[in-house]
């Protein structure tokens, strides 16, 4: 058996295996429940919405639901919870999912 040494890898080849090793972690992960605090983002047409969660109820459909403070909105928006991707929402436009937090860009 042959043993493999990581250092004779070029800094692409490392960069290369650390993206997959991501998205294989990000698919097997598992999704955390979303609580309030939470920032969280939705699709709804075209558009992208951001938001913290204040609390939970159901809609008029009986689907759990959140009630979210959307970015730049002075009102509340309840969405399903099926809806949501929890984001990191360090940065303006962010879309990391939250398996990684520790994401800046």
């Amino acid at each position: 058996m042959s043993s493999f040494d990581l250092s004779t890898l070029q800094h692409a080849e490392l960069l290369a295996l650390r993206v997959r090793l991501d998205a294989l972690m990000a698919a097997t992960a598992p999704r955390l429940p979303i609580i309030i605090g939470d920032r969280v983002c939705f699709t709804w047409s075209d558009s992208t919405f951001y938001g913290t969660v204040e609390g939970f109820a159901d809609d008029h459909q009986h689907r759990p639901s959140a009630w979210l403070r959307l970015a730049g909105h002075s009102w509340v928006h309840r969405e399903p919870l099926a809806n949501l991707r929890r984001v990191c929402g360090e940065c303006s436009g962010c879309r990391s999912l939250a398996h990684r937090p520790e994401c800046l860009q």
